[in-house]
């Protein structure tokens, strides 16, 4: 760092020096130099030293992610009715995930926010595309491990969360949308060398608002669950002889 300070002091000096014995002219010209000087000098401390999250706490306790895309989709040739011959949106999503773990415990928060640019009333804009400042996921686990064996591990999701079922064919967090299918509801994992089990209990949630003039304007409304619909089933998988080859049976 001392030597990244010191670059960075001596051109500062420089500059000022340099400016005592210059007209009036290259005076001016020198101080427009001035804000890059201070840009260099700053990077050049930050580079030095950067601060760290994972310097500040333990990242078997506190861990923190984040996602950021951003995508441009145009479309020529309608193939909708009603909608124009043409079409583009921008969407935008950002995504930032909290996990506090503790003896076997953990609080999980994760926000997103999904909205769009340069779409207008002719585009078919639909809660696939915008959520605004949604708290997808807020829940409280528990994993026990070693239970019957050192591979067994058992956990428990309480409240609000998205869910990846076994092979991800029917129900699957979204990878490529830009919004999130959530629940909310109890989720159970049972994890061992012979086979994996999941069972659920969950209420849907109604991603809001759905009306087409409050996603143009990337309006916000909290999401809801819905009570009359009840999601609930279960996944067991186990590996086949064949190496590679998995079986897996599911009930909803």
């Amino acid at each position: 760092m001392s030597n990244s300070f010191n670059r960075g002091c001596q051109l500062l000096i420089s500059l000022m020096f340099n400016a005592v014995y210059l007209g009036n002219q290259q005076l001016s010209r020198l101080f427009a130099l001035l804000p890059v000087a201070c840009m260099f000098f700053i990077a050049q401390l930050c580079m030095a030293d950067p601060w760290r999250i994972q310097d500040k706490v333990d990242s078997r306790t506190l861990q923190l992610s984040g996602k950021s895309l951003t995508r441009y989709e145009s479309l020529d040739g309608q193939y909708r009715s009603g909608h124009g011959d043409s079409d583009q949106v921008v969407v935008f999503r950002n995504q930032l995930k909290a996990q506090f773990v503790f003896e076997g415990f953990s609080l999980v928060g994760e926000f997103m926010d999904a909205r769009q640019e340069r779409a207008d009333h002719g585009s078919p804009i639909s809660t696939a595309i915008v959520n605004t400042s949604e708290l997808i996921q807020t829940y409280v686990g528990y994993t026990a491990r070693n239970i019957f064996d050192e591979s067994d591990e058992l956990s428990f999701q309480l409240g609000r969360q998205t869910m990846d079922l076994g092979s991800r064919r029917l129900i699957a967090s979204t990878r490529f949308r830009a919004t999130e299918n959530t629940f909310t509801g109890l989720r159970s994992d049972w994890k061992s060398e012979s086979f994996n089990a999941t069972l659920f209990y969950f209420l849907p949630v109604t991603r809001l608002p759905s009306d087409p003039d409050s996603l143009l304007d990337n309006e916000h409304q909290t999401d809801v669950e819905t009570s009359k619909i009840r999601f609930f089933g279960g996944t067991l998988s186990t590996p086949l002889l064949l190496s590679g080859w998995t079986t897996e049976v599911t009930a909803l």
